[in-house]
């Protein structure tokens, strides 16, 4: 009998800069916040929600032309929300002008595979991995979740805005509206530093990476940047240089 596969457990959160010392400084602006609570566990590929997830890594193995095998990184759920807000959250009336209230409710599946490069620089083979996640997301705009969050923040945590945000009502989808979220993100490690202090050879305590993705759904975008991360680092996790903003980037 197999040994059970241990997983982990994560609080991911976005949020605005606010100030303790003085709220008078605080204030609510376009992307607002965003919370989630991630499981993360190989053995939840064998769950029915990560059959599409399944279909990919069964493409993923169809098409590998590079001698080495397909290797499964991770697999995650996360439940989140997030939200979005003009400046002035006090009024009944929409802002003309600004952006609107918005506040999505999710769920989300993502599974990660490493894929391993051998080509020849200067007479030496050199080993490249490329690490890619595809994630689905399903949600619901138009809940009063971000009015009952948005709300109990502001009293209890951050101090000196409006603890009744009037304008919720005027929020997108106001009542309830299904929106769907496919992302593919491709990691590519670019260096580590302190590598020779763990034993088995996949942890470091500073790395730099470089990240390329795209998402189409209620985010329609492509994005390319850099990432640093600095603490002992699990150089296989590349995924959690990512911003969980909207994602999870899990």
């Amino acid at each position: 009998m197999s040994k059970p596969t241990s997983g982990t457990f994560s609080v991911l959160i976005d949020q605005d800069v606010f100030f303790f010392s003085d709220p008078n400084l605080n204030e609510d602006r376009n992307y607002t916040q965003g919370t989630a609570f991630v499981y993360s566990n190989p053995d939840l590929m064998k769950s029915p929600f990560f059959w599409p997830l399944r279909k990919v890594e069964k493409y993923l193995e169809k098409t590998n032309r590079s001698g080495n095998p397909i290797q499964r990184m991770n697999a995650s759920f996360g439940l989140g929300g997030t939200a979005f807000t003009p400046l002035k959250i006090d009024s009944m009336n929409t802002i003309v002008g600004d952006r609107p209230f918005a506040f999505l409710f999710y769920a989300s599946t993502s599974a990660g595979f490493v894929k391993t490069k051998e080509f020849h620089r200067h007479g030496e083979t050199v080993t490249r991995k490329i690490y890619n996640t595809y994630t689905m997301n399903v949600g619901l705009f138009g809940t009063n979740l971000g009015y009952q969050f948005q709300g109990f923040a502001h009293k209890y945590i951050i101090k000196g805005r409006p603890e009744d945000p009037f304008g919720w009502n005027t929020q997108i989808s106001q009542g309830g509206s299904p929106t769907l979220l496919l992302q593919y993100n491709r990691f590519r490690p670019l260096f580590s530093v302190g590598d020779a202090l763990f034993n088995d050879g996949d942890k470091s305590l500073l790395d730099l990476g470089w990240n390329f993705g795209g998402s189409v759904g209620y985010y329609d975008r492509v994005f390319n940047d850099l990432y640093l991360r600095l603490g002992f680092i699990n150089k296989s996790n590349q995924a959690c240089a990512t911003s969980t903003k909207l994602e999870l980037d899990s």
